[in-house]
């Protein structure tokens, strides 16, 4: 659920999932053990064991078997007396005996001669809180602390990041692919246990629910441009009660209660909010752009002819400029620009495009419960049930109209239209039984309700899914017009991209049955057990993931089918930013939304033993099977792609799912543990008398399903959500693929083939767009019998969970001052993770004439560099001999070059290291001056012909495959206090590394490797990648008033100065790695789901620095190539902030080279240059009075970035981006934030 919040709630995060205790899942109880002994060191038999909790002071009771262990399985966490009774000797107690979570407390009896009626009482005793059973690494934070720490959000499972070995997300500023990570693992491997159930989000791996916050900042700047800055507060009320429910016993026992209520007001979540508006001369059709000398140039579409390579062609050869209806709707719904200068929060050029913010109110609602009953039938079996309640409704910046769009809404003043309201349950119930001295059996049923909902207006269609105004310039347009193209912040009143624009509906129901039987056996301690979790997910829908609604969208973008060569550019210009023209029209346009109902099902059992070997030392083995029976609707709806796309039943065989089961999943699990005694010389110092334990262990551990590729991969692939496009729409009205238009105004084809591009707006208010089928053939082929798809899922027939091999060396050391030191190492290697996967990429290593593409490629490639004309190759002689393509060229070598290369005519792909839009204008899908398809890599298809997009099929075919791998490798050491003189203190520092082939959660799509044929290139340093991290966190009672070491006499001078406390939260790291751009994202060939390859740094990237500068002058660099470009969007002079990362941006820019196929085997996905360096401080001032001896008050203030500490976002590093090189703009993460409280208790 969103918020954990419970009185004394007891989390641990555990480092190694390998490495647990016996138990197969992370536990939320802990387990005491111990032998009893005579004073010679002879075991006792028979002693009676009793364990009293102090909360509740409720017993439960135990005998030392014949070898004389006793053990306590499934201990609630908190605070126990344990006393030992035998006939003839004394009685022994051990006072306070603190139970953790998933933590093994060792308690050593040692019995004393003597009556009954004596009893011994022990407070401490040597090594009882050292995990000598297991190689359990982590540490837990109790409930005291968790109340004390600044955790504004109140959700006890953010502090797990302070964990070591774990990524950290620094307030919230990185997300769940830079943050939360733990050994290595991804951060939806995560797992949150709790009452003994799995209350982990199916999807995403946490116990939050997805909810953007995206454009939140503090509006303290908003006065500066005049928007009124609106009144900021939030309140929150609650409060708990528990104790005996029914005076006396009943059904043999006694019956307690908890109930907890917490809710939380904030009318007024205001914050900066921003979107990009177009420039005043931007509207007028004038373009900027700075060029190679950091000058600004103007051209004005309509008259200008400084295109071309030598500036005299015509930028707009039909002389028409601006659409027409793209400045009414700008000029109607776009507010000017208040933000001058360029920033993250929009990204423009401030050029042609600035930003517009203002206040943007999103008020906020949540109710959290939490009720608890425990009641002990007898002195054997105990229950404990719980149900949870939570409800938010939170708005949104997903849908914000900034332009009076929607009815009631005014031009320039923000309005939320988008939210995310979620009403998740939760459910557990436990029966622990004592049925013999040395057997136990605990029993959990959880049910969780996944419910979650995006309410979005969708696309803005006058009419349609919006009412306009009669005079509105949108009415009569079919579709919403996304200016601009897909993104967050177009150039339109309202952002349309599928990401923000799509509603969903998740409403999932996940059953979790576990039973661990436990058995002492002599000196062995064996559980037997089983674990079940049955998900049922019920989820709606109206979107393909990018690009395609359910509604038509018209992209107002160059897109992929416009080709603009350099004749319609200014000279040394190649990246312009194009005019408004329509290009590519993107859309899915089946009016409805999908539905799916989904069976998932896991069975997990296990069967393991451990030998304890008390005092000493001990080790344990564990041994897991596990089965995963696949997703599948009810309907056999799900597609498998061969040629075509067909229901999985009628593939060969007629499989039930799209992948088969998985019943591989055996997973071992051993460590060992040893407690040496050493009494003196050396290594008594070192380790003390049975004061340190040295463990380690191995594991083999499978990874978890995410809901995403069970559920909804399946549904997005062609025939559920069919997606239809029409790229390269034609004034012939029809649609022609890649590069198929051009911006002249033929209306037949010209030379090469191509049509004139359509203009919205100046050719007419309706595109060309293929008609949707009702039904589809089997099987169905999109561009052939079919129309043509946009991006498409699937799912690999070999999906199977991943592994993970991982082991772990510790030494724990108890010091002086309740302090407990460890040193340790964590390794992890994973294999078969989850990576998506284009279908679509460029065959480099295909071979004609001898040489391979990738060759042929960077031999261009090289000359384009030197600027002079490439020898002959091989690859393209024997490809394109005897085409068209070649004629009126020397050889088809200089055609290739002509067309593709920087040259009047060509389109730059070569220089721009674009090699997907290069493949594909002259491969087999290309035809020649006569129409005829060349052929000569996959043959095209003669004679077919759905509205000119027969030969486009789909833009890509993304499959979740298993293929990926990991390495992970950390040291880590920890220093812990337990309370004492007012101080607790739990502090780590982390040493690691984690390697990765892309190293994403399972819910991204759209991020297939850079090299699909040798996923070794995409082998990098992972996203979250920090060396080094360090965490405290602290609590310290100030030593004044009653009791203290400064105190009076004065009750009331005691009750002012005393109950002063201070708690830190402490965390520095070293930065993640940037990606550092070539620019094209298709540099090996990558199709339309690219990760971007990075450039190829030409000295040490260390020498950089880790510290942002401001006021870099960025054209105080001599005679370097590139002064006076290279960080110039933010320069002072040009009226920027000056901030940039780097002292000489030119000298760093000038250090990088663009990767090359054919040259470079690494695609640099991320690093090796790791960003700036991290630290925050939160802290919290409390005040505690009591009042009377059963009333106590606690008044607080927690500080969130209590330093008010600044910190830039790390910049843009892009080789095709001068401008923005190394420039910091944005403020990573949120200034200071105070919150007040009063606690009342009684």
């Amino acid at each position: 659920m969103k918020k954990l919040v419970a009185n004394g709630v007891v989390i641990v995060c555990m480092i190694l999932a390998a490495c647990l205790t016996v138990w197969p899942q992370a536990a939320d109880t802990g387990q005491i053990t111990g032998s009893v002994t005579d004073p010679t060191g002879a075991v006792i038999v028979g002693a009676k064991v009793t364990l009293t909790d102090k909360a509740t002071n409720t017993s439960h009771s135990t005998e030392s078997n014949g070898s004389g262990v006793f053990t306590f399985a499934n201990v609630v966490p908190g605070t126990y007396d344990l006393t030992a009774s035998k006939s003839g000797f004394r009685d022994y107690r051990f006072s306070g005996a603190r139970v953790l979570v998933g933590q093994l407390m060792t308690v050593n009896v040692q019995m004393k001669l003597g009556a009954a009626v004596q009893e011994v009482t022990v407070t401490s005793t040597p090594g009882a809180e050292l995990q000598t059973s297991n190689s359990t690494m982590g540490t837990v934070i109790s409930g005291d602390a968790l109340i004390s720490l600044p955790n504004q959000n109140r959700d006890a499972t953010s502090l797990l990041i302070f964990q070591p070995n774990t990524a950290p997300t620094f307030g919230g500023a990185e997300g769940n692919t830079t943050g939360g990570q733990v050994a290595g693992a991804m951060s939806d491997q995560n797992t949150y246990t709790l009452d003994g159930g799995n209350a982990t989000d199916d999807l995403a791996g946490d116990n939050n629910y997805t909810a953007y916050n995206r454009g939140y900042v503090a509006p303290q700047d908003n006065n500066v441009v005049g928007v009124p800055k609106v009144k900021e507060h939030q309140n929150r009320v609650g409060g708990s009660v528990g104790g005996r429910a029914l005076p006396g016993e009943t059904l043999g026992g006694r019956t307690y209660f908890y109930f907890n209520y917490e809710g939380r007001r904030y009318p007024y979540a205001n914050g900066r909010f921003e979107k990009l508006t177009p420039s005043a001369l931007l509207r007028q059709g004038i373009i900027q752009y700075r060029d190679t000398e950091g000058s600004v140039n103007q051209i004005n579409l309509a008259a200008a002819t400084g295109c071309g390579a030598d500036g005299t062609l015509p930028c707009d050869p039909r002389g028409l400029g601006i659409s027409p209806l793209i400045q009414n709707v700008w000029n109607r719904y776009m507010p000017d620009p208040n933000d001058l200068t360029k920033s993250t929060f929009v990204n423009g050029d401030n050029l042609n495009t600035q930003g517009y913010f203002a206040s943007l109110k999103l008020p906020i609602t949540d109710d959290f419960a939490v009720a608890r009953i425990d009641h002990d039938f007898g002195s054997n079996w105990r229950f404990n049930g719980t149900y949870r309640y939570y409800k938010l409704v939170y708005p949104s910046t997903d849908q914000v109209d900034i332009g009076g769009l929607l009815a009631g809404d005014t031009k320039g003043a923000l309005a939320s239209h988008s939210s995310n309201p979620q009403q998740p349950r939760y459910v557990s119930a436990s029966l622990t039984g004592t049925i013999s001295p040395t057997m136990t059996n605990h029993f959990t049923l959880s049910y969780l309700r996944n419910d979650w909902n995006w309410k979005r207006v969708g696309v803005p269609i006058c009419g349609v899914t919006i009412q306009c105004a009669a005079d509105s310039p949108l009415n009569g347009i079919p579709g919403g017009l996304e200016i601009g193209g897909e993104a967050f912040r177009p150039l339109a009143p309202m952002n349309m991209n599928t990401q923000q624009a799509r509603f969903r509906t998740w409403n999932g129901h996940d059953w979790g049955y576990t039973d661990t039987l436990s058995w002492l056996k002599g000196k062995h301690f064996v559980q037997f057990g089983g674990n079940i979790k049955h998900w049922w997910d019920n989820h709606v829908r109206p979107d393909n993931v990018t690009g395609a609604l359910t509604q038509l969208v018209y992209q107002i973008n160059k897109g992929s089918g416009l080709r603009m060569t350099s004749a319609f550019q200014p000279p040394h210009c190649p990246d312009l930013p194009t005019p408004p023209t329509p290009g590519c029209i993107d859309t899915n346009n089946l009016g409805g939304a999908n539905g799916w109902n989904n069976l998932y099902s896991e069975v997990l059992g296990f069967v393991g033993t451990a030998s304890k070997i008390f005092v000493r030392g001990g080790s344990d083995f564990h041994l897991t099977g596990a089965s995963y029976l696949q997703d599948h609707s009810n309907n056999g709806q799900v597609y498998n792609p061969i040629t075509g796309f067909e229901p999985i039943r009628a593939v060969g065989g007629h499989p039930k799912y799209p992948f088969q089961p998985f019943y591989g999943g055996f997973s071992p699990r051993i460590s060992a543990a040893w407690s040496p005694a050493f009494t003196g010389g050396f290594l008594g110092k070192v380790f003390g008398t049975k004061r340190s334990v040295i463990r380690g262990g191995y594991a083999r551990i499978y990874d978890r399903n995410n809901a995403v590729d069970m559920v909804l991969t399946p549904l997005l692939g062609y025939g559920f959500g069919q997606p239809i496009r029409c790229r390269g729409a034609g004034l012939d009205g029809l649609c022609h693929g890649q590069n198929g238009t051009t911006p002249n105004g033929n209306t037949t084809a010209d030379a090469d083939g191509r049509f004139g591009a359509f203009r919205i707006g100046v050719d007419d208010n309706t595109a060309p767009f293929p008609a949707a089928s009702e039904t589809l053939p089997i099987p169905a082929e999109p561009g052939i019998n079919t129309p043509a798809a946009n991006i498409l899922f699937g799912l690999d027939s070999k999906w199977r969970p991943g592994s993970n091999d991982q082991i772990d060396f510790g030494i724990q050391r108890e010091l002086p001052g309740n302090m407990l030191v460890e040193v340790g190492y964590v390794g992890r290697w994973a294999k078969h993770l989850y990576l998506g996967m284009d279908q679509n990429n460029v065959p480099y290593m295909l071979t004609l004439g001898g040489q391979t593409f990738a060759n042929a490629y960077l031999n261009l490639s090289k000359a384009e560099s030197a600027g002079i004309a490439a020898a002959n190759q091989p690859f393209f002689e024997t490809a394109l001999a005897g085409s068209g393509y070649c004629a009126g060229f020397t050889s088809c070598t200089a055609a290739v070059q002509a067309n593709e290369g920087a040259g009047a005519g060509g389109t730059s792909n070569i220089n721009l290291q674009a090699v997907y839009p290069m493949f594909a204008d002259i491969d087999g899908l290309g035809t020649d001056a006569l129409g005829n398809p060349l052929g000569w890599n996959f043959p095209g298809c003669v004679g077919c012909s759905i509205l000119g997009e027969s030969l486009q099929g789909y833009a890509g075919l993304d499959v979740s495959t298993t293929k990926g791998f990991a390495n992970y490798q950390g040291g880590f050491v920890t220093l812990q206090k337990r309370t004492g003189h007012g101080l607790t203190l739990s502090s780590n520092v982390t040493w690691s590394h984690s390697l990765n082939t892309i190293g994403i959660n399972q819910e991204y799509v759209e991020a297939s490797p850079s090299n699909v044929f040798n996923l070794h290139s995409d082998y990098a340093p992972a996203p979250w990648d920090r060396r080094w991290v360090v965490n405290i966190l602290s609590s310290y009672e100030l030593p004044f008033g009653r009791g203290k070491r400064f105190g009076t006499s004065n009750g009331i001078v005691d009750r002012v100065i005393g109950g002063w406390q201070i708690a830190p939260l402490f965390t520095w790291a070293t930065g993640t790695p940037i990606e550092t751009y070539t620019g094209s994202c298709q540099e090996f060939g990558q199709g339309n789901t690219p990760w971007c390859s990075g450039a190829v740094p030409l000295v040490n990237t260390g020498t950089f620095g880790h510290s942002g500068r401001l006021n870099v002058d960025t054209q105080s660099c001599g005679s370097q190539p590139n002064c006076g470009s290279v960080g110039v969007n933010n320069d002072p002079a040009f009226g920027g902030t000056g901030g940039n990362l780097f002292k000489d941006p030119t000298a760093v820019y000038n250090s990088y080279r663009p990767v090359l196929l054919g040259l470079d085997n690494s695609a640099n996905d991320l690093g090796p240059y790791y960003g700036q360096n991290r630290w925050n401080l939160d802290f919290t001032i409390a005040k505690n009075t009591r009042i009377t001896e059963r009333v106590q008050t606690s008044f607080y203030a927690a500080f969130a970035n209590g330093l008010n500490h600044m910190m830039y976002g790390d910049p843009s590093m892009n080789l095709q981006g001068k401008g923005d090189w190394g420039a910091l703009y944005g403020q990573y993460g949120n200034p200071r934030n105070v919150e007040l409280g009063l606690r009342i208790s009684f």
